[in-house]
């Protein structure tokens, strides 16, 4: 195993990754400056 990406936890935890960006995108920038503090 040369290559971190072949791993599957690697491949699940970045298509979570993708939709918590989809999903916090959507937010208003009131939260959103609350999530990052």
């Amino acid at each position: 195993m040369n290559n971190f990406r072949y791993l599957k936890v690697w491949q699940e935890s970045r298509k979570l990754n993708i939709m918590i960006y989809e999903v916090t995108k959507k937010f208003p920038k009131e939260e959103m400056f609350g999530l990052i503090n």
